[in-house]
């Protein structure tokens, strides 16, 4: 017969009491510490807000005190103007980045030194950051990338000094896929901002009263689809940069009346495109016989007003762009024949008004719904001609 279990005796609940107090003791002194701990934090928390506000107010009062003493600058005393040049070129860079950047430019004028100072690329990085909002490359890119429209602050430096408008393209335009203005700004496009756009997918700068060249530096943008610079005040050659522009889709130029020169070969290597209007310029063929090259052409519009050096032909390689659904190549001075290889089946509207073509009009072209022939007195239509048909052509008794 097996023998009972002992309980447990006095002396071992003794020292369990006694080990459960121990431990009792020493949560309560741990607690104690966390407590005074946590009274420290939130004291230096408390003193850390406070020394945050008195340096805000600082900083603000020293501002203020800075646009003050730099404002007697338009004034100056020979004491002031010592005192202020006299100073490192660093801290001095540092004094004027608080001023507005519209503001500062005209400090230039006050000395050499001002205006090698103020004129240089790590003074424009500088005085940006104090005054255009989220230099941050994530929030930049959260603020602007979604932006179709120039904001104020584009506005503003589309006109800046160079070193500004470099810094600003680096700094805030490299995230912008598309840019849609109609604003007046009556200067050249900048040059400067264009490196700075290889993320642009799109250029729309309508009536914008741009002025000057188209910058070489477009053939820069080679994930552009969209180029529209119509109705500005554009002049000079397109440039043969132009043929770099392998993804681009949409070609507008038109209203751009000193767009002047030949129509550059190049066009020819824009394999992407789709629309070409060039009218209303001062543009002379004639027409590169490169057009050919684009297949997925639907829309070709172009007003050759000027004379050209050479003659100027109605290409039949034309009739090879099958996808091509809209010919208008009125006051072209074009001359010779019309080829009949336009009859091409998809072809919809042909319009060759004010040229001087010759001859009998292809009997092909009536798979046009829509031809406008009016100012070629010497063609002749062997054919009744259509309804849809506009034209002053003599037709010949059947």
């Amino acid at each position: 017969m097996s023998s009972p279990i002992a309980g447990p005796s006095i002396v071992d609940v003794f020292n369990l009491l006694q080990s459960t107090l121990t431990e009792l003791a020493s949560m309560k002194h741990t607690l104690a510490a966390l407590q005074t701990s946590n009274n420290v934090l939130h004291a230096s928390n408390e003193s850390l807000k406070a020394s945050n506000e008195s340096l805000k107010a600082t900083i603000a009062q020293n501002h203020r005190q800075v646009i003050q003493e730099l404002e007697k600058l338009r004034n100056p005393t020979k004491k002031h103007y010592t005192l202020l040049t006299s100073l490192p070129k660093e801290v001095m860079g540092v004094i004027m980045s608080w001023i507005h950047p519209q503001d500062v430019w005209r400090f230039r004028r006050l000395s050499q030194s001002f205006k090698q100072l103020l004129s240089s690329s790590g003074f424009a990085a500088l005085n940006l950051r104090r005054f255009v909002p989220s230099y941050d490359p994530l929030l930049v890119s959260a603020d602007f990338k979604d932006s179709e429209e120039f904001n104020g602050w584009d506005v503003v430096f589309i006109r800046a000094p160079s070193s500004y408008q470099s810094e600003y393209g680096r700094m805030y335009l490299t995230c912008r896929s598309t840019i849609k203005v109609h604003f007046k700004f009556n200067c050249p496009l900048p040059r400067l901002f264009i490196p700075h756009l290889k993320n642009l997918t799109a250029l729309e700068l309508v009536s914008c009263s741009l002025t000057g060249a188209i910058p070489y530096e477009i053939g820069i943008l080679l994930n552009l689809q969209t180029l529209n610079l119509s109705y500005n005040s554009l002049e000079g050659e397109i440039p043969s940069s132009i043929g770099n522009l392998v993804n681009l889709k949409y070609l507008f130029l038109f209203s751009n009346h000193g767009i002047c020169g030949v129509l550059p070969a190049e066009l020819g290597c824009l394999l992407s495109l789709k629309v070409l209007d060039i009218t209303g310029t001062s543009l002379m063929g004639p027409i590169p016989i490169e057009i050919d090259n684009l297949k997925n052409l639907i829309i070709l519009n172009l007003n050759l007003q000027k004379n050209p050096l050479r003659p100027t032909y109605l290409l039949p390689e034309l009739g090879k762009l099958s996808n091509l659904y809209f010919l208008h190549l009125a006051n072209c001075h074009l001359v010779g024949t019309i080829p009949k290889e336009l009859g091409n089946q998809n072809l919809r509207e042909l319009s060759l008004l004010d040229n001087n073509l010759v001859g009998q009009v292809p009997v092909e072209l009536l798979n046009i719904e829509e031809v406008s022939l009016k100012g070629n007195p010497d063609l002749t239509i062997p054919f009744q001609v259509p309804e849809s048909w506009s034209t002053d052509v003599e037709q010949q008794r059947f």
